[in-house]
């Protein structure tokens, strides 16, 4: 499991601490309806997410698979893009996380 650190991902927890650790839970397609989305869990404390602990949050996002039709071009535009819009509308940045 890769760990990733983003500094300001833009989530935080209901008592308004930064979680800012994140790793890719699932990557996977609906090839019905043409859509790619990744899940992303979410901690506050490093240790939190490698000692295996509930995560925090969890968010999905959303893409065309037209546009990105690999795993690894999803994730590059996971870590590239300035902001992402998560399925429930939230505005989250993933952009250049450092590997922990």
């Amino acid at each position: 499991m890769n760990i990733y650190l983003k500094e300001n991902t833009g989530l935080q927890t209901a008592q308004g601490e930064p979680c800012n650790y994140f790793v890719l839970d699932t990557i996977g397609a609906k090839l019905t309806i043409n859509i790619a989305e990744a899940t992303i869990l979410f901690w506050e404390k490093l240790e939190h997410a490698q000692n295996g602990k509930p995560a925090n949050l969890s968010r999905t996002i959303q893409w065309d698979i037209n546009k990105e039709t690999s795993i690894d071009a999803g994730i590059e535009t996971l870590f590239t893009s300035e902001t992402l819009t998560t399925t429930n509308g939230e505005t989250i940045s993933l952009k250049d996380p450092t590997e922990q």
